[in-house]
């Protein structure tokens, strides 16, 4: 059986799930009636359920696209940067986030290990 590529770029969740005919996941994972918000966290998500290796999600630069990288042959941990925009078109980064993420990637390398990052 063919391993399912999402390697590419999107300009939304929605087009990611559109284009990759992953509707079902999505709601399971994503909830009934689900809404595009955190782009890069709600699909990072999504392939987290796939179990089909570690892949990058991340803005592109100077873009408001999302750039999926399939990094499942590297020996290293990316920590994709997590922001979002506020109110007064500030960027606003989301460290914890950010920290969640690096605490699931260490975890993959032993299960019995537990990981806490924390921001302060």
């Amino acid at each position: 059986m063919k391993k399912l590529s999402v390697e590419g770029k999107y300009f939304s969740t929605y087009a990611f799930v559109q284009q990759n005919k992953l509707e079902k996941i999505a709601t399971k994972v994503l909830g009934k009636g689900w809404e595009a918000e955190d782009d890069v966290s709600q699909i990072q998500s999504i392939i987290d359920e796939l179990k089909i290796g570690r892949h990058l999600v991340e803005y592109a630069n100077n873009s408001e696209d999302i750039v999926v990288t399939d990094i499942s042959n590297d020996n290293e941990i990316s920590v994709p940067i997590m922001y979002y925009i506020d109110d007064n078109g500030n960027k606003v980064y989301d460290f914890e986030e950010m920290a969640n993420h690096f605490e699931q990637e260490l975890s993959k390398l032993d299960d019995s290990v537990v990981v806490m990052c924390s921001i302060q």
